[in-house]
């Protein structure tokens, strides 16, 4: 029985994954993120458009033994190029900016990573913070 969910499984991933779907970020719902992120074979041809403009609100958290980061109020990743995003099972998230040719993030991105210590609202804090570019 299971090898028959797992044929079938595959069967239709086969089926849906015949033509390119093109959605844009903002159009997305929880469970396509969810379904996107699973990397399921079907997923390979659907690809997310983040246009110029599009503000994508980011919340964090940190739950440890040691500290936590409650909830904070969303910050917005405001997309200043196109780009897009597709998943590979085999690959992982793949990044274009034509449609053309997709890379991982690595080979897409270069950049660097900081933490810095600075005065906020009076005693000393940390801003965390990066340089993303275009390779």
């Amino acid at each position: 029985m299971k090898k028959i969910a797992i044929l079938l499984s595959t069967l239709v991933c086969s089926f849906v994954s015949a033509e390119q779907t093109l959605i844009h970020f903002t159009d997305l719902k929880n469970e396509d993120i969810a379904h996107f992120s699973s990397m399921c074979k079907e997923m390979e041809h659907t690809i997310i458009l983040f246009d110029k403009g599009t503000k994508v609100p980011l919340d964090f958290f940190i739950k440890s033994d040691f500290f936590n980061l409650g909830e904070t109020t969303p910050v917005y990743l405001e997309i200043l190029q196109p780009f897009y995003l597709k998943a590979s099972p085999f690959e992982g998230f793949l990044f274009s900016r034509d449609l053309k040719t997709f890379e991982p993030f690595e080979k897409f991105f270069t950049g660097n990573f900081s933490v810095t210590s600075k005065e906020i609202g009076g005693q000393i804090g940390f801003t965390l913070g990066g340089d993303v570019l275009k390779r």
